[in-house]
């Protein structure tokens, strides 16, 4: 049996987890989810996924702390963010500290597969 690629999802509403989630039904991964960024470090440990989303406003630790730590462990992991912060700032720290792609909330199913498709073909991961 092949073992089916991680993506972890990484956000404080159970609402845009699902949403994420659902966009991504059709591709031929599993997913994880965490509610705070604490609980995305934890579910990175253990799951080591090829890709995670993940929003900067969170309980516990915000995103871009999140993205720091996932970047100092596995500088190759891919990682979009998405989130409500539109400011020019923000977009810029979070690229800095090695975010792969930059989504602003509302975000649709179409801007998220079509990221979700260039960040997995630049790492092999098999498309659905």
């Amino acid at each position: 049996m092949k073992h089916l690629p991680t993506v972890l999802i990484v956000d404080d509403s159970r609402v845009i987890r699902h949403a994420i989630a659902g966009f991504l039904a059709d591709y031929p991964v599993v997913t994880v989810e965490a509610g705070d960024g604490e609980a995305a470090l934890e579910a990175y440990a253990r799951y080591r996924p090829a890709l995670v989303t993940l929003d900067i406003t969170m309980p516990e630790m915000d995103g871009l702390a999140v993205l720091s730590e996932l970047k100092a462990v596995d500088p190759d992991l891919q990682v979009m963010v998405i989130t409500a912060l539109k400011d020019e700032q923000t977009r810029r720290k979070a690229l800095a500290l090695g975010a792969d792609d930059f989504l602003t909330k509302p975000v649709t199913a179409h801007q998220v597969r079509d990221s979700f498709e260039s960040l997995t073909g630049k790492i092999g991961m098999v498309q659905g």
